[in-house]
């Protein structure tokens, strides 16, 4: 019990419960490894290059968006049609639109205290 008590005051404590309040306790990393195991996910085995070029595009879509991806299939020799860009486009925008409006709510909260 002792060797529990603190940890248990530790993860009960208000600031942190304030913080998963806002759904803050996401950070970028979190983000990036779960875009990477979207690409290979945990339950399936891989390899070591899976894994890596797993990390390597989930850090281009994490970074740059989907269109590098386009960019890398184009070098590839695949034919990138109108709608692929069209797709790659839309959800580029969702992604710069779903963070613009988390930071402005993040802001109205913080005016609000």
């Amino acid at each position: 019990m002792t060797v529990i008590k603190p940890i248990y005051d530790s993860v009960s404590s208000d600031e942190l419960l304030t913080r998963c309040l806002g759904s803050e306790t996401q950070n970028n990393n979190e983000s990036l490894n779960s875009l990477i195991w979207t690409f290979a996910p945990k339950h399936i085995h891989s390899g070591a290059q899976i894994i890596e070029i797993a990390t390597f595009i989930a850090v281009c879509i994490f970074n740059e968006g989907f269109i590098p991806i386009l960019k890398m299939m184009t070098l590839m020799g695949i034919k990138i049609g109108t709608e692929a860009h069209s797709f790659a486009v839309r959800r580029d925008n969702a992604r710069i639109d779903r963070s613009v409006f988390m930071k402005s709510r993040k802001a109205r909260c913080m005016k609000q205290e």
